[in-house]
Formats: C-alpha cells, sequence, structure tokens
C-alpha cells in the first residue's frame, strides 16, 4: 500500500517494489493508460525515466524522487478521474490540424495574448499555418514577442506578423492596440487569451497575499481587459477563446489563487456568450504542457504545445458552434465530441452550474 494514493486506485496504478532512504523505486503498468503523472501528484513525486533496474516493454520501472509536500496532503482528492472521450490526447492530430482546409482561417485577423512563448507562441504559429491574413501577439517581453513574430514571417506563408509590448492589466493600452489593429488590419476576427500567472503554490494560511492577488490581477482583472476589448472591437461573428485550467473546476491543495481566479475567468466566457449569443466564446484547459509558467508547479508535463494551438484554430471554425460557451479539455478528442452533440447542447454539458441545482 502506497500513502497518497486512494485505495481504488492503488492496485492497478503503481506499485512499490524497493524502499530507499527518502528515494524509491516503482514500477508502472503503462504510462499513458493509468495517467501516470496524475498518480505521482498523489505520491509527491517526480518520475525520472532513468532507472537503475531494467524496464520491459509491459512493465516501465521509473525512478522518482519527493516533489512538493503539499502534493501528498491527505486531503488531496482522487485525481484519477475517468477521460470525457475514450481517445485522449496529448499532441495535435488530423481533425485540429492548422492545415486541415476545413479549419483555414484564409482572411482572419488573429490577436494573441501572452504570444511570445509557450502555448501563445504555438498558437499564433497555427493560425499563420491556417492562413490567417495577420496574427497580432502581445506580452511584456519584447525579445520573446520579436522572435515569435520572426518564426510567422519565416514560414513564408504571406501572414503578416505584428507584436505590441503590453501589459494585459493595463487597460487603456489593452484598448488602443485593439483600436490599432482594427483600423489597420479590420475588424479582429479570433482571440485567444493566453497571458497567465501562477502564483507560489501554497496553503491558504501560508500564502503572501500580494503573490496570492496577482493571479486575480493577471488571469481575472487581465482577462476581463481582454475580453472588454474584444467586445468592443472584434467581427460580428468573432471568436474568443481564454486558456483555462482544471483548476477550474477541480480541488488541489496549494493552487487556490490560480484556480479561483481561472474559474472567474471561466465564467466571464459564460456570461459573455449569454450576451452575445452570436459570437463564439470557449474555455480551454490546455493540457499538462512544461512552460515557463507552469515550471512554477513542479508537475510533468505529458502533452505537447501543438496540442492546445491546434484546439484553438478548430474552435475558430464553424465544427465548434455547438461548444459555444462552454469549457472543454484540449485532451478530449473533437471527432467524439461532435459525436456527443445533441447530448451535450441537450444536457446544457460543459459549464460551470451548482451541481444538484436545480
Amino acid at each position: 500500500m502506497i500513502p497518497g494514493i486512494p485505495p481504488e486506485t492503488r492496485p492497478r496504478l503503481i506499485s512499490r517494489f524497493h524502499p530507499g532512504s527518502g528515494q524509491g523505486h516503482y514500477k508502472a503498468t503503462s504510462y499513458y493508460e493509468v495517467q501516470r503523472s496524475l498518480a505521482l501528484q498523489h505520491l509527491g513525486l517526480r518520475y525520472k525515466t532513468k532507472s537503475t533496474c531494467k524496464p520491459t516493454p509491459f512493465c516501465p520501472i521509473i525512478r522518482i524522487q519527493p516533489l512538493n509536500p503539499l502534493f501528498s496532503n491527505p486531503n488531496t482528492p482522487n485525481m484519477s478521474f475517468p477521460p470525457w472521450t475514450s481517445t485522449t490526447r496529448h499532441d495535435t492530430y488530423p481533425a485540429i490540424s492548422p492545415t486541415n482546409p476545413a479549419l483555414s482561417s484564409k482572411g482572419k485577423v488573429i490577436l494573441i495574448t501572452g504570444g511570445g512563448s509557450g502555448i501563445g507562441a504555438a498558437t499564433a504559429i497555427s493560425f499563420a499555418k491556417s492562413g490567417a491574413r495577420a496574427v497580432i501577439i502581445t506580452g511584456r517581453t519584447e525579445k520573446s514577442l520579436a522572435a515569435s513574430a520572426a518564426a510567422i514571417k519565416a514560414l513564408g506563408l504571406g501572414c503578416e506578423a505584428r507584436y505590441f509590448v503590453a501589459d494585459v492589466e493595463d487597460a487603456p493600452r489593452i484598448e488602443a492596440i485593439f483600436s490599432a489593429v482594427s483600423v489597420e488590419c479590420g475588424k479582429i476576427d479570433v482571440v485567444v487569451s493566453n497571458a497567465g500567472y501562477l502564483p507560489d503554490h501554497s496553503l491558504l494560511k501560508d500564502a503572501r497575499l500580494e503573490d496570492w492577488w496577482r493571479a486575480f490581477q493577471v488571469n481575472t482583472l487581465g482577462g476581463f481587459t481582454v475580453l472588454q476589448a474584444f467586445l468592443r472591437h472584434a467581427s460580428r461573428e468573432g471568436t474568443f477563446i481564454t486558456i483555462a485550467s482544471a483548476l477550474a473546476h477541480l480541488y488541489f491543495p496549494g493552487f487556490s489563487s490560480y484556480g479561483a481566479s481561472k474559474l472567474a475567468a471561466v465564467k466571464l466566457v459564460q456570461d459573455a456568450q449569454g450576451e452575445w449569443p452570436e459570437r463564439r466564446f470557449f474555455s480551454v484547459q490546455p493540457g499538462l504542457i512544461d512552460t515557463e509558467t507552469s515550471s512554477k508547479s513542479n508537475v510533468p508535463g505529458e502533452d505537447t504545445v501543438d496540442l492546445p494551438a491546434g484546439l484553438s484554430v478548430w474552435l475558430a471554425s464553424p465544427e465548434a458552434d455547438f461548444l459555444k460557451g462552454r469549457m472543454l479539455w484540449a485532451n478530449w478528442d473533437v471527432e467524439e465530441l461532435k459525436s456527443k452533440e445533441e447530448e451535450i447542447v441537450d444536457g446544457d454539458l460543459l459549464k460551470i452550474v451548482l451541481k444538484g441545482w436545480p
């Protein structure tokens, strides 16, 4: 028996076979079948592929080391949740590929906040590959923004690439950027609100107030600033995508500020859809991805940046109309989601609600 892993998941997830002093060796039946990273989070551990023991194809062996003690909190719930689609995606695939003709962004103007690196930079590239007329990125670091814009131009696809140094909390600056883009490039067709902040993880009683509140300043206030500018300057049937987090609807100790601030951002998306039914609003859990921001969480990544990037291109297409106002995970297979359209729409699923009411 391994402390920290719920009884119903212990036997099939992971089994300890060699105790150590502060470290140990474990073996898992399958990396992806048992959602290895989630299992290891329960243990408060991080996986490493190197091992002093020889792995087999059917029972790979992983060496692990202690991680943040918060991850072994006894109150941590069972994170071995079932996927919402039978297929779980970790990388881009044909249905969301930016080169899929059905998802063409030809002639569209795209604006992405936090576009200098990670998910934002990959999303900018994906829209350029999809045929966008112009991709505009914003962020706080000019060097990374310039590199991202240069990468778009290097594709040689004729996509105009521009960048603006800006903080999403600076409402006048964001408004000025949206106004300038709409005048010089035309109405904005797609906005991906990707800029975000992850505070140091700590329990509520130990959190530093300034750092805890910073998540709301960036993720909620900043997200609202971008949303409001979109409403004022986007095309009549424009698409707004906010990069959210599973922590908006799941509990995990030490991330109260991040989860609550992302929950507020998701609720804003639902409210915006209600006020502007002709437009398209979505919230996305991007996956477990190694980025500069997520590195603070110490949670190992197992998804590529191309996964949420491709999903954003798909969401900007008519194929995703039935998901308007909803939150989805990038790991869910979109073909399966399409097959569940009636269930999702009739059941008003994939929205933040008070469970059990009405």
